[in-house]
């Protein structure tokens, strides 16, 4: 994995980390002929993408290779020549983009839907039918099933999971699945070209999937600097699939560099993440139900990316202040990138990065709850004016991510961090957006804020803040007050106009929305 940013354009192809994002890449272009070559037209695949360009540029530049929906051949291009022939385009593919599931037939057939994503839909049946019945009426499958809370629409997760047809009166159920389209047919090529001598070069391989991300895909932000995050390396013949907690818990806290390809269904406990790690979940419905810790002066160099991280349920403020991070990072732990993530419930906080933690990027993730609590503080760097260790640390990168549903303040509130908040999406309606406190910046640069108060609350002692870019209903978005940072690596940034449109994508926009390419 490149542990660099040489230019801005390498940074734009890395914070789009899917090709269903603007600006992905596509397929490889051939090198032309001679400065005279002309010709060939543009031949499109059904499923509407350009699949082959034959040598219609000055100078006989071969056939641009776009593959369909699931990635098709890219186009064998010879440029211009003497008698050179323009490019012809095999394009298209079979293949499918992601479907958002439909949770509409839960509630038709009289179960209570508690929660949906893209991928999943969660309900509570009380009428002894099981989860596999409640799932077949939207046209899933039972991805797991719980006992639920008594009176409530969520899962009791202190205890363990059941089967889906467990013939108890009243369960929790998880249910996954998803519908595929067909890709487009191939496309024919361009006509032949004619000009100067020199043949063009073959057009290399299509543009992925738009849902997939890849092993290879470039660590962005913070976590890029420093020497550089490369988690268990890009060799996928070497990764550790896993199916169970127990077996998850095993590979994330062996010593070692590992990938570990996570199967999509639940898994209850709590990991803890070591050194060297690379934790992908291979497609969307893979959910921690519980939390995740990257903790320690000797851990770091940690990915982990498309999966969901639920915490678990409490009652009372005092209960839930007691409780876990759903997501916690610190005591020294650096160099961590966290991506395509899906962060709800946590009892405390969703996603805390505190005492000397440093060196981090969060991108394309959501947060957010899924019901009512009085503690519903999302994210928080550092815990407290009086915390030495993490003077000069706690440098982190929030990009094109999603805060939603029911959080209430912390997105994020923090001290003594340099704080980079790029393309990010607000639409909470809570007390607090950014509390920026003791001897912290925060610069927050073509985000949306669909709120209806200041974007910034002055927590006490902070440098400063800087808005830039932004747009949207909340007040002060392009404010300045203090001083802040120089960001030290190369970006260029989505128009915050995009913004929206890109982060709620069900084809690998923020959160557990991913498929690996494998």
């Amino acid at each position: 994995m490149n542990r660099t940013h040489a230019s801005t354009l390498t940074l734009l192809l890395s914070s789009l980390a899917c090709s269903g994002d603007p600006a992905a890449p596509g397929g490889g272009m051939g090198s032309g002929g001679g400065p005279s070559g002309s010709g060939g037209t543009v031949g499109l695949g059904s499923g509407g993408q350009v699949v082959g360009a034959g040598g219609g540029i000055p100078g006989g530049t071969g056939g641009v290779g776009v593959g369909g929906n699931a990635g098709g051949s890219g186009g064998v291009g010879p440029g211009a020549g003497g008698v050179g022939t323009g490019g012809a385009g095999a394009g298209g593919g079979s293949g499918g983009t992601q479907q958002p599931v439909d949770c509409s037939g839960i509630t038709t057939a009289g179960y209570e839907l508690c929660a949906s994503s893209p991928s999943t839909c969660e309900a509570v049946f009380t009428d002894s039918a099981g989860c596999d019945v409640v799932c077949a009426a939207a046209g899933l499958a039972c991805a797991s099933a719980l006992e639920n809370v008594d009176g409530q629409c969520a899962a009791d997760t202190a205890l363990p999971a059941l089967g889906c047809a467990s013939g108890h009166q009243s369960d929790y159920c998880i249910c996954s699945g998803s519908s595929s389209g067909s890709g487009g047919a191939p496309g024919s090529g361009g006509a032949p070209g004619s000009g100067g001598a020199g043949s063009g070069g073959a057009g290399s391989g299509g543009a992925p999937d738009p849902g997939q991300i890849t092993i290879t895909d470039l660590v962005p932000g913070f976590a890029s600097e420093g020497g550089g995050t490369t988690g268990g390396g890009t060799n996928l013949a070497s990764a550790i699939s896993v199916s169970t907690m127990s077996a998850l818990e095993d590979a994330a806290e062996a010593s070692g560099p590992a990938i570990i390809l996570v199967q999509p269904g639940t898994y209850a406990g709590t990991l803890n993440v070591t050194s060297d790690k690379t934790i992908i979940g291979v497609g969307p419905g893979v959910m921690i139900q519980g939390n995740m810790s990257i903790s320690g002066d000797d851990v770091s160099n940690v990915i982990v990316r498309n999966l969901a991280v639920r915490g678990n349920y409490c009652a009372t403020y005092d209960e839930c202040r007691a409780g876990a991070d759903a997501v916690y990072m610190g005591n020294g732990a650096h160099h961590i990138w966290l991506d395509h993530l899906d962060i709800s419930d946590g009892q405390d906080g969703n996603c805390d990065a505190t005492q000397g933690a440093d060196y981090i990027t969060v991108s394309w993730t959501k947060f957010y709850y899924t019901y009512e609590k009085e503690h519903r503080f999302s994210n928080l760097i550092a815990g407290s004016d009086d915390e030495p260790d993490s003077v000069g640390k706690l440098r982190i990168t929030y990009m094109n991510s999603h805060w939603g549903e029911r959080v209430d303040t912390r997105q994020p509130r923090g001290r003594f961090g340099n704080i980079h908040m790029l393309n990010n999406y607000h639409n909470t309606g809570g007390g607090q957006i950014h509390g920026v406190g003791m001897d912290m910046a925060l610069i927050a640069e073509n985000c949306v804020y669909d709120e209806d108060i200041s974007i910034w609350t002055d927590m006490g002692s902070p440098r400063g803040w800087k808005g830039v870019g932004n747009i949207g209903t909340a007040d002060d978005l392009n404010a300045t007050m203090g001083t802040v940072f120089t960001i030290p690596y190369a970006y260029t940034p989505l128009p915050a106009s995009a913004v929206v449109d890109a982060l709620t994508s069900t084809e690998c926009g923020a959160g557990n929305t991913c498929t690996l390419a494998q």
